[in-house]
């Protein structure tokens, strides 16, 4: 899977726990196992996310949640 794709399934994850009635934090260890990559190469992925302001986390990168602007960009990303 590319990088841009477990971007997008990331996107994906934090997009569906948004949509809870009281989103909380996911962690990193749930996003790893969905993707079948390594808790590392998870953690890699959401510090590139977290700098691109698309997503939030704790300072080790275990928690994360979507921003408003990844929420935004992942709805445009879907629509094509």
């Amino acid at each position: 899977m590319s990088q841009s794709n477990k971007q997008k399934t990331v996107l994906r994850i934090l997009s569906e726990n948004a949509e809870k009635e009281q989103p909380q934090y996911v962690n990193s260890n749930f996003i790893a196992s969905k993707l079948s990559i390594s808790l590392k190469e998870t953690n890699d992925i959401i510090k590139i996310m977290q700098q691109k302001g698309i997503v939030e986390c704790d300072l080790d990168g275990q928690l994360s949640i979507i921003t408003h602007k990844g929420y935004e960009w992942y709805k445009v990303m879907t629509c094509y």
